[in-house]
C-alpha cells in the first residue's frame, strides 16, 4: 500500500501529470490546423505553427507510441537504455519521423484523393490523433513509476535515467529548433509577399483536386471549372482573371482565340478562396490550349502571357458535339 501510495505522489510531482506532453501536443495540433486553414491568420503565426505541425507534432505523437517507458539510463548521455531510445535521441527521432510522415502522406494522397493544403491538413491529423491515442493506451499498460513523463522529467533532476547532459541536450535541440522556426517567421514574406493560383476540379469524394482536367470539351456546352487564389501579398488585391481558349498550329503559334471567361475577386491578405466558374468554347479544334491570366488588378483590353503575373493551361480537344 505504502509503495503504490508512493507511486501516486509520484505521478503528481510538481503538479505535471504524465499525460501532460500529449495534451499540449493535441493543442498544438488544434492551433496550427487552426491557423494553416482559416483564412486571414498572419503569416508569421502561421509560419511558426506550421513549421511545428511538419516538424514536431506528428513525430513527436509516433515516438511517444512507440515508447511509453522512461529511459533508465544511469545517468550517462548514451542514445539507448533498457527503457527505449534516451531522451536526446527521442527527441531527434521526433524530427526524422516528422519528416518521414509527412513524405509519406504526401506520396499517398499523390496517388489518392490528390495533394492540396486541406487534404494533407486532414490526413495529418487523423495519423497525429491516432498516434496520440496509442501513446496514452500503451502508457497507461505500463506501471506508473516506468511511464515516459518528459515534462514531469524536466521538473525532477535525479529522475531515472536523467543527467545534466541530457537536460543541455534536449534544451539545446529545442533551442536550435524554436530558433529556426523564429527566423523563418521572422523572414515570411509580408509586403514583397507573393500569389498563389491553381486551377482545380472537383474529385469524386467533393474536394478540390489540381488534376484530373478533362480531356474533350464539347462545343456550345458549359463546362465546369475551378480557380484557387491565395492573396499573401501583405494588403487587399484585386486580382482579374481571364480564360483564354487558343487553337495553336504545329509551332505553338497562336492561330486564333477567344475569352471564354473574364471576372474579378477582391481578397483580404492572407485569404485564400475558391472560385468556381463555367466555359463554353465555340470554337472546334484539337489541342486547343486552355490558358489562365491572372492580373493584378483589371484585366487589359489585349490579355497576352507577357503581360499577367500568374499563368496556367491546360489542353484539350474541343468537338462539334453531335447534332441532330
Amino acid at each position: 500500500m505504502n509503495g503504490a501510495n508512493h507511486t501516486g505522489a509520484a505521478d503528481g510531482s510538481g503538479g505535471v501529470s504524465e499525460f501532460t506532453d500529449l495534451w499540449l501536443t493535441g493543442g498544438l495540433l488544434v492551433a496550427a490546423t487552426a491557423a494553416l486553414l482559416a483564412p486571414g491568420v498572419p503569416r508569421p503565426i502561421e509560419w511558426t505553427l506550421g513549421g511545428l505541425y511538419l516538424l514536431v507534432v506528428p513525430g513527436y505523437a509516433v515516438v511517444s507510441a512507440l515508447f511509453p517507458r522512461a529511459p533508465t539510463a544511469d545517468g550517462q548521455l548514451v542514445m539507448r537504455t533498457s527503457g527505449g531510445p534516451a531522451w536526446t535521441a527521442r527527441v531527434a527521432l521526433t524530427l526524422v519521423i516528422s519528416v518521414l510522415v509527412v513524405g509519406v502522406v504526401g506520396v499517398l494522397l499523390g496517388w489518392t484523393a490528390g495533394i492540396t493544403l486541406l487534404t494533407v491538413v486532414v490526413t495529418l491529423d487523423g495519423v497525429t490523433i491516432t498516434a496520440l491515442a496509442a501513446a496514452r493506451y500503451r502508457r497507461l499498460a505500463v506501471p506508473a513509476g516506468e511511464r515516459a513523463a518528459p515534462l514531469r522529467l524536466l521538473r525532477e533532476r535525479d529522475s531515472v535515467g536523467h543527467s545534466t547532459g541530457q537536460t543541455l541536450a534536449m534544451v539545446l535541440a529545442l533551442f536550435v529548433l524554436a530558433s529556426a522556426l523564429a527566423f523563418a517567421a521572422a523572414s515570411a514574406p509580408s509586403s514583397d509577399g507573393h500569389t498563389e493560383v491553381a486551377l482545380l476540379t472537383e474529385g469524386p469524394n467533393g474536394t478540390y483536386v489540381a488534376d484530373n482536367y478533362p480531356s474533350t470539351l464539347v462545343a456550345d456546352q458549359a463546362e465546369p471549372f475551378s480557380v484557387m487564389i491565395d492573396n499573401g501579398e501583405g494588403e487587399q488585391r484585386q486580382y482579374g482573371v481571364v480564360m483564354l481558349a487558343q487553337n495553336v498550329n504545329a509551332d505553338g503559334d497562336v492561330v486564333s482565340q477567344e475569352r471564354v471567361d473574364e471576372f474579378t475577386v477582391t481578397l483580404e491578405d492572407g485569404e485564400r478562396r475558391v472560385i468556381d466558374r463555367s466555359i463554353t468554347p465555340t470554337r472546334t479544334g484539337q489541342a486547343v490550349r486552355l490558358r489562365l491570366l491572372v492580373y493584378d488588378g483589371a484585366v487589359p483590353e489585349s490579355p497576352s502571357v507577357d503581360t499577367a503575373e500568374h499563368e496556367l493551361h491546360v489542353w484539350v480537344d474541343v468537338t462539334g458535339g453531335e447534332t441532330g
